[in-house]
Formats: C-alpha cells, structure tokens, sequence
C-alpha cells in the first residue's frame, strides 16, 4: 500500500488541491520510473481511495491510499 501526499497550507482550496493531485498523480503514473516500477512488480491493478481532512492549523489536506495489485511471478 502507498500513500500519496503533497505539500498544502492555510487558504489553499480543497479544489486546487485536488486538481493538483490529481494533475501530479497522472503525470507520476505515465513517466519512465513509474512504468518501470510496475513492470519490475507485476502490478496488475490497483485500487485507490482518497482522504480528506482538515484542520484550523492547515486547512484542508487531500492525500490517496493506492493498494497494488501485483502477479507473482
């Protein structure tokens, strides 16, 4: 399992929050290291979820939880 974070502070949007993440996250999965990684594992698959919070400290905080799905080989 992996989680998945980014740096936020006070008065950030949930929206651009989420947007960025999002953005961030297809670009990680479609990049060299990524595909690399995941041809090494036999991922096969993957289920994912989100988590929001937030605090009168930072203010809102999105991150995901990514299960994989690898073959044994």
């Amino acid at each position: 399992m992996i989680t998945y974070t980014q740096p936020h502070h006070m008065g950030q949007p949930l929206a651009a929050l989420i947007d960025g993440h999002c953005a961030a996250m297809r670009k990680f999965k479609a990049g060299r290291w990524y595909q690399g990684f995941k041809f090494a594992a036999g991922v096969v698959g993957s289920i994912r979820c989100a988590e929001v919070t937030y605090s009168s400290v930072n203010g809102w905080h999105w991150h995901s939880h990514e299960l994989l799905i690898c073959d044994a080989h």
